[in-house]
């Protein structure tokens, strides 16, 4: 799969970039509350819920630091000075799956995991559009990108979310 990446990455944040160390995290079920009490460096779990005035509380959640891929438009983030969240895929090294599944993933016979064969500085992995989620931008501004993903690359990204969330025929979507 050659020419899905530029030579170097874009100057500016953009779709299909690739971006490390960035939390990837889920709120657990049941709901937990975090509070800190006044004067306090703890956090203490809380049994009820009392957003600030914006709705946004602490919750305990789990996660990781992982690559992502930029997945929202340029017309989403380009602008700097905007407080949006971005959406990303984490991605996954490509041997973590097995061998059936791989050979599956690297012939583009799954929607829910692009390939991204020999990412600059990484190798090859896959990103789980399964984990689709947003992230404030300011991750993506201070994080280290490592790659972007070239025009043929960006056809391929497009198609595969048409693909994901339309679930049209895996034969359609494939470059």
């Amino acid at each position: 799969m050659p020419g899905w990446w530029e030579a170097k990455p874009d100057s500016r944040l953009s779709q299909g970039d690739i971006i490390l160390g960035v939390p990837v995290v889920i709120a657990l079920h049941q709901l937990a509350q975090l509070q800190k009490n006044k004067g306090e460096t703890l956090w203490r779990e809380s049994s009820t819920w009392t957003p600030n005035k914006e709705g946004v509380g602490n919750l305990i959640s789990r996660g990781r630091v992982v690559p992502v891929i930029v997945l929202s438009h340029d017309c989403e983030i380009d602008k700097p000075e905007s407080k949006a969240r971005i959406g990303v895929a984490p991605l996954a090294l490509i041997t973590n799956l097995g061998d059936e599944e791989r050979t599956k993933v690297l012939a583009q016979h799954r929607i829910s995991k692009m390939p991204l064969p020999d990412v600059p500085t990484l190798g090859s992995h896959y990103a789980d559009l399964r984990l689709i989620t947003s992230v404030d931008r300011i991750f993506l501004d201070t994080s280290n990108r490592v790659a972007s993903l070239s025009e043929d690359g960006l056809g391929r990204l497009r198609l595969q979310l048409i693909a994901f969330y339309t679930r049209l025929n895996a034969e359609s979507h494939r470059a």
